[in-house]
């Protein structure tokens, strides 16, 4: 059964939800040329070939990349999100974990508003002037978002594929920075979390779990919320 829940990003949720979201590109989103993107891992359990196969199907112009790292490294992400922008492409497909899903918003803010990723990282200009990067969270980013985001977890705990947030590793200040683009559409298919080695199923299983009780006890972040809305 495929079912649908409607939040800031919306999740397309049962066994077949990939093929589901290959239509709904086509017919409901009017997408002609899609960028694929995972990493080796992805590559070889074959979850790459299955995502490409549904969008064919629906006669849908496909690329690739395939050389996500771990924890999105800038470089890679501007890299990334040039080839999106010479290439035209309308719609940006990421199948993975954190590190792909992350690589692939970053990508979305690069081809969407040009320059590099460090030119959107929420934290890096106070680094860099030696302020208060807390500041960075309050300040309103108002950059496009231009190309859809489709979010395909492999694995279980990130949560990337439902927020706006994202998280891009600085290689010159040797730090992690948040980024935001929000993906159109988050896909949860069973049948793609079958390939997950069983250390990594219970890694991040244990990452979901952390989130949970984070939310739960962080009485901070509830308070900072709260005041905001009255």
């Amino acid at each position: 059964m495929i079912y649908e829940m409607t939040q800031e990003v919306p999740v397309l949720a049962g066994r077949g939800a990939v093929r589901e979201m290959a239509s709904r590109l086509k017919h409901q989103y009017g997408i002609r040329k899609v960028m694929v993107v995972y990493g080796p891992g992805v590559k070889e359990a074959g979850l790459s070939d299955r995502v490409l196969e549904a969008l064919k199907a629906q006669q849908l112009e496909c690329m690739c990349y395939d050389k996500v790292e771990r924890d999105a490294p800038d470089y890679i992400v501007d890299e990334l999100g040039n080839i999106i922008l010479e290439n035209h492409c309308d719609a940006i497909v990421a199948v993975g974990g954190g590190s792909t899903l992350n690589t692939a918003k970053g990508a979305g803010v690069v081809a969407s508003n040009k320059g590099t990723i460090r030119d959107y990282m929420i934290q890096r200009p106070a680094r860099l002037s030696g302020g208060d990067t807390a500041a960075g969270f309050q300040a309103v980013h108002k950059h496009r978002q231009d190309i859809p985001l489709i979010a395909i977890p492999t694995t279980s705990g990130t949560g990337s594929e439902i927020r706006l947030t994202g998280v891009v590793h600085d290689t010159e200040l040797h730090l992690k920075d948040i980024i935001e683009y929000t993906p159109k559409l988050a896909v949860q298919d069973p049948e793609f979390l079958t390939t997950m080695p069983t250390f990594i199923t219970a890694t991040t299983a244990f990452d979901a779990m952390a989130h949970a009780n984070e939310s739960m006890t962080s009485t901070v972040c509830w308070r900072k919320r709260w005041e905001s809305l009255l």
